[in-house]
């Protein structure tokens, strides 16, 4: 017998009204979302900081890994939240 691994999604309303997968996004600290901001300018990327229902900053996966974060000083308490949800 053939088990399937029941996968729970959870979605999160994006500013438009999109359901996003909680998969393909980032939670951030402000502080860390506007060190993320201030980087992607400087690189010229694409960067949106969007609010969940609660206040926390989030921002698209796609969007954060197409940063160069070489050189970008990040607390523990930042690298302890990235790497939480690297690990899911």
């Amino acid at each position: 017998m053939e088990t399937q691994k029941n996968d729970e999604s959870h979605l999160i309303h994006n500013e438009n009204g999109e359901w996003i997968n909680t998969g393909k996004v980032i939670f951030l600290f402000d502080s860390f979302a506007m060190k993320l901001k201030a980087l992607a300018d400087n690189q010229g990327k694409k960067f949106s900081i969007h609010k969940y229902y609660d206040g926390t900053p989030w921002c698209y996966r796609q969007e954060f890994e197409a940063l160069n974060l070489k050189g970008l000083l990040v607390t523990s308490k930042e690298w302890r939240l990235l790497t939480d949800q690297y690990a899911l």
